[in-house]
């Protein structure tokens, strides 16, 4: 249900004329960093390259290369319950996130087209998890929450999404909401079909353009991803 192999996941972003994802990140996305672990997780893992990798990112050789995984294209959602249970392994630089963009994207541009971002993470502050909400008139709108005993224990990271309301959730807490009538008489782009994207990260402007010099490795692991209406409420969309 995912692709690792498109513009929209692989390589440095240039391809879709957005170099380092918009952000200065330092990684180029390939298929062959994501793989299962044999105990039922999907493990996303960034490393630094060598020699032999022979990778070309816009800034240069590429110092790093992870994977990207996003259901555009195969699976939509429009509402419901988001649910992800995961692990980060830390490290100054790394970059984890779980997040969504609407799937009209390729067309309307980004923020146009929203963007929900259930969990980031930073690779040194092993506590703290962001939930942040992005669209037209309205960047960063978002909260952070304690991650108990931090993030490298699986933990579940959740949204509930229901016409004009988000809520985000860290192991069944709440700690951040957004309402339409909470962007300032902006339009409210998050009431059609958003796709999920799973990313590594490296450097990039959110971890402060900076990765530790001793990290050589760093992985995400996913347990599950489980979707589920609210009160009937929320649509999977298989294309």
């Amino acid at each position: 249900e995912f692709d690792l192999g498109s513009d929209y996941a692989a390589g440095d972003g240039t391809l879709i004329g957005n170099a380092g994802w918009g952000n200065n990140e330092r990684q180029w996305y390939t298929p062959s960093q994501a793989r299962t672990d044999g105990a039922g997780n999907l493990v996303l893992t960034a490393k630094k390259t060598v020699a032999g990798d022979n990778l070309s990112c816009y800034y240069g050789t590429c110092t790093w290369k992870s994977a990207k995984l996003v259901t555009l294209g195969k699976v939509g959602f429009k509402y419901g319950r988001l649910e992800i249970r995961a692990k980060v392994s830390g490290g100054r630089g790394q970059w984890p996130a779980i997040w969504m963009l609407g799937a009209n994207q390729p067309s309307v541009g980004w923020p146009q087209c929203g963007e929900i971002d259930i969990a980031e993470l930073k690779g040194d502050l092993p506590n703290t998890v962001w939930g942040t909400l992005h669209g037209p008139g309205y960047l960063n709108r978002g909260s952070t929450a304690e991650v108990p005993g931090g993030f490298t224990g699986y933990h579940i990271y959740r949204i509930d999404w229901v016409a004009n309301r988000i809520v985000w959730y860290i192991d069944g807490v709440k700690y951040h909401e957004m309402r339409n009538t909470y962007i300032d008489g902006n339009e409210w782009v998050f009431n059609t079909e958003q796709y999920l994207n799973l990313n590594v990260a490296m450097g990039g402007n959110f971890v402060g353009n900076s990765i530790s010099s001793s990290l050589t490795s760093t992985t995400m692991s996913i347990d599950y991803i489980h979707f589920s209406k609210i009160n009937g409420v929320g649509t999977l969309i298989r294309h």
